[in-house]
């Protein structure tokens, strides 16, 4: 068993890009809670991806603008039999449980030039 996460930028334009992850493990209630329940933004169904340990979508686009913003929204968390591409499931739940508030004062620029995996180093933590 695997679990699927979808997740997608919408840019200010409303131009869409997404990207579908499936990680190994078993989706509990518990760990559908852990996330949801983290979810924020503006449409309180939206998340930053960086501070999971996950990518931005943000450079699937010819170019970032003003306008645009940080928050991802998630668009599917549901159990599949694909194979896993991204992972342990239950440390990717982990990462979400330490999340106490989403750093929405960067932008998508910042976002691209720096990535997931050096997202607490660009922002001062200490990796």
């Amino acid at each position: 068993m695997a679990v699927l996460l979808e997740y997608q930028y919408r840019d200010a334009s409303n131009y869409k890009t997404g990207r579908r992850l499936v990680f190994a493990g078993e989706l509990t209630a518990d760990g559908r809670a852990t996330i949801t329940a983290k979810l924020g933004g503006f449409d309180g169904e939206s998340f930053i991806p960086q501070q999971v340990g996950l990518d931005a979508l943000h450079d699937q686009f010819d170019g970032l603008y003003e306008d645009d913003h940080p928050w991802h929204e998630l668009c599917a968390l549901e159990p599949t039999d694909l194979a896993p591409n991204a992972g342990d499931w239950n440390e990717h739940v982990a990462r979400w449980a330490t999340v106490t508030d989403w750093d929405d004062s960067w932008t998508p620029q910042q976002a691209v030039a720096c990535g997931a995996a050096q997202w607490s180093r660009c922002i001062g933590g200490d990796d």
